[in-house]
């Protein structure tokens, strides 16, 4: 069955989120009743996404400072959370990880996920950042410091690039493939095993 809902107040990012999720609650149901479901999935998801937009417009004043560049530990982290679908919010995460200078990738959709990777004291204070938000669920399920040896700097250490890239909801296969690639696999397998840190 093919389950689509237009949400007028919504982006078309916003949009095709909504309709990808309802699309799996589908699929998950199939041979079952389930336009009951797929409405009150719908009518949730649409509730929480309008809190968010508005908190979201709110909360876009002030980005956590930037690093202090005496920091001299290599920091990752792996962020769960139940989704990613408001632009406001999808704009902090990437402009926050620029200003901050943490190279990493985020997915978006159901369920969302950030991997960053960059000075420590960046890394601690991107998530305080990103916790100040509301968030319907956010977890950091791995973490990863490495001390630099001397004379070494942050971006002679890293494993990823040094750019920040959103990938869209379809993108789960993409982003295991750069972590895969960066030599990151643990920290990816962190959040298939569910393991809550912090």
């Amino acid at each position: 069955a093919t389950s689509r809902v237009l949400w007028p107040h919504g982006t078309r990012a916003e949009n095709e989120c909504l309709n990808s999720a309802l699309q799996h609650l589908a699929d998950s149901l199939a041979g079952e009743e389930a336009g009951l479901q797929a409405i009150q999935y719908a009518t949730q998801v649409v509730g929480e996404a309008f809190a968010e937009k508005s908190e979201a417009g709110a909360a876009a004043a002030t980005p956590p400072p930037p690093a202090s560049p005496l920091d001299n530990t290599l920091g990752r982290r792996m962020i769960y959370f139940h989704h990613i679908i408001n632009e406001n919010k999808r704009a902090l995460v990437r402009d926050w990880a620029a200003q901050l200078r943490l190279g990493g990738y985020s997915k978006i959709g159901w369920p969302g996920l950030v991997v960053i990777e960059g000075s420590e004291v960046a890394c601690q204070e991107y998530v305080r950042g990103l916790q100040r938000l509301k968030w319907q669920h956010m977890a950091v399920r791995g973490e990863e410091t490495e001390p630099l040896a001397e004379g070494q700097s942050i971006d002679g250490a890293r494993k990823m690039h040094h750019g920040f890239e959103e990938l869209g909801t379809e993108g789960m296969s993409t982003f295991a493939n750069r972590c895969k690639e960066a030599g990151l696999e643990e920290l990816f397998r962190t959040f298939l095993n569910g393991n809550v840190r912090g």
